[in-house]
């Protein structure tokens, strides 16, 4: 099975991938910018620096590779604290200043962002500059030297912690939803099953029953509908196999065996998914069963067709001008507000008709028809009246013909980063605040340099705070444009020197706002206008006398948050995706699993009470074991398909001692009647519990028992007769808080009880 990649992994390897790719890069720059300054010198700098190139590179190897123990770190300390030992400072003679402090911001950065302790690295490094600083420069420049690493230590702390964060939210939502999916494939699984036994019981078990009990039917014809309610259970324990199966073999079966003869037009082949096909086929035996059974019809005819847009109505199955007095049925909303386009079967016949009621009872046609069709999507509905025939109409809309249920097929928007998440880079402009308090010259330009860093700091604060919505085009472009045009025009003026100091503090300044835009979405833009600084500053540098080699290293470190940024967005998303796929492979195989497992349990279940309730009696009627001419077989059948009523009205809800409590009532001459609206919500101990109580002695003439489980709260009502003061008080004594109404009369006794949980309120009692 696929295995997936929490996504704090996804965030984890992102930052892994930027990091080492920006320090090896920053390796090239320091070692062209450095090593022609001090190879030539005797005291021995030009292999010492060597060395520690060749530290770092064993660093970023380390961390690309995932080792961020205890060595790396090591490493990483030894890096970052040797070179300021060795060159003394800062700002070494011969060593432009931004490189002098390249190292310490290279291993905060790794520190911070990838080492488990890393906070406290980056301190111990941060702290050495500022102690080997001290006596050069004192404890102002000191302190200036130490902003830039210390703001870069901030943001990518905060980037860190809000990046994993996110990605341990977006992990428990979706681990959330999972759940509820696995749940709701449990419940279609067990309503699948459900519906296939119920049908089963009611098409072919009840039927054989209600043939052994029937007096003067042919032993033959007995064998033949036990043979066939055996095979249906055996049928029904198999789970139907995937793929497209033609449907028209088993309804022309079904036409050629029914007593009534049928008049089936429809095309030659219609294939559809097994599942559907097996509905369908269901669906149209029991309606020609029922025809055969109470129709008393000359002729039933059988139309099978495909639907269009103008074929259907979205309110019903029939279409427009759908005919008949009365209806009932259920429909299923699938193609609702679209084009219909699917499958219509519709059954009529020109028998006596009967008045539909306005919701179709439990068991019959709701159970073997309506909701066969339901399980599958589809619909059907019955359209009858006493004297007028009846007309069953079946619809199925085909998925592949129908179009989406909304939207304009557009690809979902990515996510949006957090407030706190665009916000992180500001500590970094707050630096170049700081770099430019230092190096802008009290001139022409200052008056300028201020403005510009104050429009500068509104837009990138005003773009972070638009977390929440997308950016518009207009406004990336107005933004970039003022950024990096300010920039190239501050620096226009600088000198050699300049470039190697703090000279370039403009670029580091536009780096937030390039990297928020970045991580909102906007890459090709940020990338575009980075590219063009770099184009800008290389040809004002150039002009300006600054050495090829030093600006290479001045583009390379002013941009190397954005490249860190734009280089973990880029990452994370691939792996993102990968990480999806293998966690929607993996999720495919626990729905799958759980769906088979939910299926087979439910199926042993069923099974099981199955095996005890009827399946020695089918059987030995199918071997001869047991003969229809002997009453007492025919009184088995009888109470036998009375059980198996009572287990289509209450599936899975009495127990053993329940029914050999009624089997025992009915055996003794108590009428007792099961009627539900659905099966009633778990637990059941309480309906169990409320039957046996009603059932004591003296035994009722007769009992009634419903369950309306549609209501609210969903009730169990049972009437005895005739009534007993005892059996009331029984009843009373079994329902406790959950007892909604208690009636005692000679006449009867009535009590209704809250069922599916046990409520202490709502209680009142009656008396005559």
């Amino acid at each position: 099975m696929a295995v997936p990649l929490r996504r704090r992994d996804v965030v984890d390897a992102g930052l892994r991938h930027a990091v080492s790719g920006a320090l090896i890069l920053s390796l090239v720059a320091v070692g062209v910018g450095v090593l022609p300054r001090v190879w030539s010198r005797p005291t021995g700098e030009g292999a010492a620096t060597v060395a520690l190139l060749g530290l770092w590179l064993v660093v970023g190897v380390r961390l690309l590779r995932g080792h961020g123990g205890r060595g790396t770190a090591l490493l990483l300390a030894v890096a970052a604290l040797v070179p300021l030992a060795v060159l003394g400072g800062p700002a070494p003679e011969g060593v432009p200043p931004i490189l002098a402090v390249a190292p310490t911001v290279l291993a905060v950065l790794a520190a911070v962002l990838l080492l488990p302790r890393g906070a406290l690295i980056a301190v111990l490094v941060m702290v050495a500059q500022l102690l080997v600083a001290l006596p050069r420069l004192g404890l102002g420049g000191a302190l200036v030297w130490l902003w830039l690493p210390l703001a870069l230590g901030v943001m990518a702390y905060i980037a860190r912690d809000e990046l994993r964060a996110a990605a341990d939210r977006a992990d428990a939502a979706v681990q959330e939803q999972r759940a509820a999916e696995v749940a709701l494939v449990g419940a279609r699984a067990r309503a699948r099953v459900h519906s296939s036994w119920q049908g089963m019981l009611h098409d072919e078990v009840a039927a054989a029953l209600r043939a052994a009990a029937t007096p003067g039917l042919a032993g033959v014809e007995v064998r033949r509908y036990a043979a066939r309610a055996v095979a249906a259970v055996e049928r029904v324990d198999v789970e139907p196999a995937a793929g497209q199966v033609d449907v028209m073999p088993a309804i022309r079966d079904l036409a050629d065996t029914a007593f009534t003869p049928v008049d089936v037009r429809a095309p030659d082949e219609l294939v559809l998914p097994s599942r559907v096909a097996a509905a369908l086929a269901g669906a149209v035996s029991e309606v020609l069963r029922n025809v055969d059974r109470h129709a008393g019809a000359a002729l039933v005819r059988v139309q099978v067709e495909r639907t269009g847009a103008a074929d259907g109505d979205p309110d019903g199955p029939e279409g427009p001008g759908a005919a008949g007095p009365a209806a009932a049925g259920v429909g299923h909303a699938a193609g609702a507000g679209r084009s219909l386009h699917g499958l219509r079967v519709v059954v009529t016949d020109d028998g006596a008709g009967f008045a539909v009621p306005t919701s179709l009872p439990a068991g019959g046609l709701r159970v073997s028809v309506v909701e066969r069709l339901a399980q599958v999507g589809g619909r059907a509905q019955v359209t009858s009246s006493p004297g007028a025939g009846t007309r069953v109409t079946l619809w199925w809309p085909d998925p592949e013909r129908v179009g989406p249920a909304g939207g304009d097929g557009a690809e979902p928007r990515p996510a949006q980063p957090s407030r706190l998440l665009s916000l992180s880079p500001l500590p970094l402009l707050a630096a170049a605040g700081v770099l430019a308090l230092v190096d802008v010259p009290d001139d022409g330009t200052r008056p300028f340099a201020v403005a510009w860093f104050a429009v500068l700091t509104v837009l990138t604060v005003a773009t972070a705070l638009r977390a929440d919505r997308p950016l518009p085009r207009g406004w990336v472009a107005a933004v970039l444009v003022v950024a990096c045009g300010g920039a190239l025009w501050l620096l226009k003026d600088l000198t050699p020197y300049g470039w190697g100091g703090f000279g370039p503090w403009p670029l580091v300044a536009v780096g937030p706002l390039l990297l928020i835009v970045g991580m909102r979405g906007a890459v090709a833009s940020t990338v575009t206008a980075l590219l063009a600084t770099h184009l800008g500053v290389w040809v004002l540098g150039l002009r300006a006398g600054a050495r090829p080699d030093l600006l290479l290293m001045v583009l390379l470190l002013s941009s190397l948050v954005v490249g860190i940024g734009l280089r973990v967005r880029t990452v994370m998303w691939r792996l993102a995706a990968v990480a999806g796929r293998a966690e929607d492979a993996a999720h495919e195989q626990i729905v799958q699993a759980w769906d088979r497992s939910v299926a087979r349990a439910v199926r042993a279940r069923r099974r099981a009470r199955l095996q005890v309730l009827v399946l020695p009696f089918l059987n030995g009627l199918v071997d001869g074991s047991l003969s229809t001419r002997d009453p007492a077989v025919r009184a088995e059948a009888a109470l036998l398909e009375q059980s198996v009523r009572d287990e289509l009205h209450l599936p899975e809800v009495l127990d053993d001692d329940t029914r050999a409590a009624v089997r025992r009532a009915r055996t003794a001459g108590c009428r007792v009647r099961v009627q539900a609206d659905e099966a009633p919500p778990p637990p059941h101990d309480l309906v169990c519990a409320v039957v046996v109580a009603a059932l004591g002695d003296p035994l009722p003439r007769e009992l009634t028992v419903s369950v309306y489980a549609r209501s609210d709260p969903p009730t169990l009502a049972v009437v005895a007769v005739p009534g007993d003061a005892a059996r009331a008080a029984a009843l009373e004594q079994v329902a406790g808080s959950a007892l909604r109404v208690i009636d005692d009369a000679p006449e009867g006794t009535w009590a209704e009880v809250r069922i599916g949980r046990r409520a202490a309120d709502g209680r009142r009692t009656m008396t005559s």
